[in-house]
């Protein structure tokens, strides 16, 4: 894959977003979506996150907190019970605020176009 995406204009990152990179090569296939070769990476806002990221020196990986095509959780009772029975580890932060917004999706194709999906 790319970052031919990031040579157009900048991208202004106001909400937490997430890339989905099409075609993807060098990356565990566990993170390799097997119908279209895509993998997905989170721009967290999060300070939280960044210093978890920051504290494991590099990538850290998760699932969504949603199943494909069911809508975002507001909260943390939103989420769908097989997602949480099947996670290694859920941190115990901000388990009852409320999300108005959803995170960004944005979709970079074979040729660098970005997509907005959401």
């Amino acid at each position: 894959w790319s970052l031919k995406a990031f040579s157009k204009p900048k991208l202004v990152i106001k909400v937490p977003t997430t890339i989905i990179y099409s075609d993807v090569q060098g990356v565990s296939k566990l993170l390799v979506s097997e119908t279209d070769n895509s993998t997905a990476i989170r721009i967290p806002l999060d300070k939280f996150c960044h210093d978890l990221i920051k504290e494991f020196g590099g990538p850290i990986t998760s699932t969504s907190a949603n199943l494909s095509g069911n809508p975002f959780p507001k909260q943390f009772s939103d989420i769908n019970n097989e997602i949480i029975d099947n996670v290694d580890y859920i941190v115990n932060l901000r388990k009852r605020e409320v999300m108005t917004t959803p995170s960004k999706i944005l979709k970079v194709d074979k040729i660098g176009n970005i997509i907005k999906i959401r």
